[in-house]
């Protein structure tokens, strides 16, 4: 079966706190990485702030997660659609996963017909990312809306 995508739900919770905390793992290595109840509580926070989680998934398992939503810097720039985190699991990394991510990221941000910012964690996926969506800004990428 291909991987798909859909949005978050509640049966997918402690799947995406298990990915989300060993991202943190990932990313800062070198840090004391907090209990998994750090991971549930920022998912509490991004469910009642009403953040975009979208899912992916093959078959009955959790590939990755990736999470987004509205900003404008506690108002000092226009709205625009931040995407913020994207982790997939390590055995899928050569897939669709991320594409699926990023593409419905793109998809949304041109629904509300506004900038999608974004960051990568690495040098090949910063390439990808800047082919697909455009400007380098800082450390940001960002993409207009068509």
């Amino acid at each position: 079966m291909v991987v798909k995508i859909r949005e978050f739900q509640e049966d997918d919770f402690e799947d995406i706190a298990q990915m989300y905390h060993s991202l943190l793992k990932e990313v800062y290595p070198n840090h004391n990485i907090k209990p998994i109840l750090y991971a549930c509580k920022n998912i509490m926070n991004w469910i009642d702030w009403n953040y975009d989680i979208m899912v992916t998934y093959k078959d009955d398992e959790i590939t990755g997660f990736g999470l987004c939503y509205m900003d404008s810097m506690g108002g000092a720039v226009e709205d625009y659609y931040q995407g913020e985190i994207i982790y997939i699991k390590p055995e899928y990394r050569k897939g669709r996963s991320a594409y699926l991510i990023y593409q419905t990221a793109m998809n949304l941000a041109d629904k509300y017909s506004v900038i999608l910012a974004t960051n990568a964690s690495d040098i090949t996926e910063s390439s990808h990312i800047s082919k697909k969506l455009g400007q380098l800004v800082y450390s940001h990428y960002e993409r207009m809306p068509k």
